[in-house]
């Protein structure tokens, strides 16, 4: 899923919850989300939030999918959920962040990628919370510092070249001739890859 090959990871998902039918991934949540099928995602999102409402991962793919679905305002109520229970947490921080960021609270969105980065330990990967700066830069127009914060998604494990093109708060770096070339190299080198089944 990570390096954008969604249709395999999809497959493997359906052959685990083969194997395992009464645990439950959570794999297929987020192939919606990064995908760009917001609408599923939201949808799911909620499920798994209703079934696991104190759940970091619920609180975390439920703020996503509703910020990228658009409905900020329940978005808004679910990081202040997220960050009521854990407020050092730099993926709820830079989720609040890309929230303020499209209220046009420029100088709130930005506090937030510092208060984030003073916080290096996460539930989630770092990739996660560079992509988030990179998304909050990327919204309020500041497409440089977007761009090496998205590269240094990219090289820290974060290489999901269609979930760039997807993502809504990409949306100011996708004339870019940089975001361009990083894609399209993304794109040639991951679907090349030989992905065998074992």
């Amino acid at each position: 899923m990570h390096i954008g090959r969604f249709r395999e990871a999809q497959i493997a998902d359906d052959l685990a919850q083969r194997s395992n039918p009464k645990t439950r991934s959570r794999n297929r949540e987020w192939l919606y989300a990064l995908s760009g099928e917001f609408a599923r995602a939201r949808e799911a999102g909620e499920s798994w939030f209703r079934e696991s409402p104190g759940n970091k991962n619920a609180l975390w793919h439920s703020a996503t999918s509703l910020l990228l679905s658009g409905d900020l305002d329940v978005a808004g109520q679910r990081l202040v959920l997220a960050l009521e229970k854990y407020p050092d947490e730099p993926l709820f921080i830079t989720l609040q962040g890309v929230l303020h960021a499209r209220h046009g609270e420029v100088s709130a969105a930005l506090d937030c990628i510092r208060k984030a980065l003073d916080h290096p330990i996460s539930f989630g990967h770092a990739h996660h919370t560079y992509y988030y700066v990179a998304c909050i830069y990327a919204v309020v127009g500041q497409s440089d510092k977007a761009q090496a914060w998205l590269e240094k998604s990219v090289d820290t494990g974060n290489p999901c070249w269609p979930a760039f093109r997807a993502d809504p708060f990409l949306e100011n770096l996708r004339l870019e001739p940089r975001f361009e070339h990083l894609v399209a190299a993304l794109e040639r080198e991951f679907t090349s890859l030989k992905i065998a089944r074992l």
